[in-house]
């Protein structure tokens, strides 16, 4: 949506009580803000002027509904900024909050997570050693939308200011949710489009790569990563919430696992959140927790698994020669498949600008660092199920059994970057999303 005069102060908080003097309002975070509203179309001036107005308006008002404090010290290493996602430990209220904290003001986002309340916020720059305090002053029911999820359809769209992100699809194939499109901000497409759509010249080798997807080519016994007749399904049966705010959107769904037979075998809970950068970084989070129905669940020692994802071809060394897979331990391109790693990254053009994907995997995952199902012709997955062909382990050693009554749960993180990202800068990312600073409750 091009500027326009009727992007007004109604995107801006106007008339909160406690907010902050225009004077804590540093320069990072007001850059940070103003990037915001940006996305969303507002001029920078008419965003300055506004976003300043309305925080001596509520710096003079004096009154806070709340006043819940924490601290995140960065004990060992410094943070570049990064979505960072903490748990309450108040009996919060859902939605948008407005904090202050030593790096000035903005919002974050309360979202229930089981039983308990999550804070999402986008973290400012943290150097080693140093400690932010924020408080959270007031709920607000005015926040501006900047990432935006909808159901439409039965599926889910994900939009970043004005624009598509993605779309969490729970019919457009035969046999398993997926993502697809997933895009970049100027709508440029960061998965191959193939077989959802046919582009002259991409590649058109195994149709089962659909975008985005999490499934497992053997459990009990039934393949659920391919596609034919005898395979299995997963199946959207709905969704418990979806959400959008000024720091996040996101969506929780519910999958059913169902055999050819029609025998259904599990079930699982997915949870999807989307951030904004102010570089243009999209950060999506997933998280999935698998539970048996009635009886036990073997995931198989197989190499086709399991949360993976099917990159352009302009991504792919072996078919780019700008195009360059790199891991966390300095293996590249051919040399990654097979081994174990916090996380992998695949940069390349994307219409004439260099775009990255990383992904990473929870240090609390299954087999924590999970092996990779990374090829350089453009499948890229995280599996801690293939050992026997990815570490030439005895057959059968990457079985894992759920009992009736457990469930696994799988976490991850990717980054959808504008621009090529040294090792220093993916370890830092990584380090804020493993290993973030160390979290303080003022009670």
């Amino acid at each position: 949506m091009p500027p326009s005069s009727r992007h007004s102060t109604s995107f801006l908080p106007h008339s909160h009580s406690t907010f902050v003097s225009p004077s804590t309002v540093t320069t990072g975070m007001h850059n940070h803000l103003l990037f915001l509203f940006r996305v969303l179309g507002v001029r920078p001036a008419i965003a300055s002027a506004a976003l300043m107005a309305a925080v001596a308006a509520a710096g003079a008002a004096g009154r806070a509904e709340a006043n819940h404090r924490f601290t995140l010290h960065a004990e060992n290493s410094s943070y570049p900024e990064a979505a960072i996602r903490i748990m309450a430990p108040w009996n919060l209220a859902a939605g948008t909050w407005l904090f202050t904290s030593d790096a000035g003001c903005g919002y974050c986002q309360a979202v229930p997570v089981g039983t308990q309340m999550s804070i999402m916020l986008i973290m400012a720059p943290l150097n080693e050693g140093e400690k932010r305090t924020y408080t959270l002053l007031e709920h607000l029911s005015d926040a501006p939308t900047i990432c935006a999820a909808s159901t439409e359809g039965g599926d889910v769209f994900i939009r970043v200011g004005q624009a598509l992100f993605t779309r969490y699809q729970t019919h457009g194939g035969p046999n398993k949710p997926f993502f697809y499109p997933i895009l970049d901000g100027d709508g440029h497409a960061l998965t191959r489009h193939y077989p959802m759509e046919n582009v002259p010249g991409e590649s058109h080798d195994h149709p089962h790569h659909r975008g985005l997807w999490f499934t497992h080519g053997d459990v009990n016994g039934v393949d659920y990563w391919s596609e034919g007749r005898n395979t299995g399904r997963t199946i959207n049966t709905g969704f418990s919430q979806v959400y959008s705010g000024p720091v996040c959107a996101g969506f929780t769904a519910q999958t059913a696992w169902i055999q050819p037979d029609g025998q259904h075998v599990a079930d699982d809970t997915r949870g999807v959140t989307v951030y904004l950068l102010s570089d243009g970084t999209r950060v999506m989070d997933f998280d999935v927790t698998v539970t048996p129905v009635a009886r036990a669940l073997v995931f198989g020692d197989t190499k086709e698994g399991s949360f993976g994802m099917r990159v352009p071809d302009t991504l792919c060394p072996s078919r780019d020669p700008e195009a360059r897979m790199t891991a966390s331990d300095g293996k590249v391109d051919g040399q990654i498949w097979g081994t174990r790693q916090d996380w992998v990254d695949y940069t390349g053009p994307v219409h004439g600008e260099l775009w990255g994907i990383t992904m990473m995997d929870a240090p609390h995952n299954l087999r924590h660092p999970e092996t990779w199902h990374a090829r350089d012709y453009g499948l890229f997955a995280a599996n801690p199920f293939g050992l026997h062909e990815f570490l030439h382990q005895p057959k059968g050693a990457g079985d894992f059994t759920l009992a009736p009554g457990e469930t696994l749960h799988l976490h991850y993180r990717l980054l959808f970057h504008p621009g090529e990202r040294t090792m220093a800068d993916l370890n830092a990312q990584y380090a804020a999303f493993a290993t973030p600073p160390r979290l303080e409750i003022d009670r």
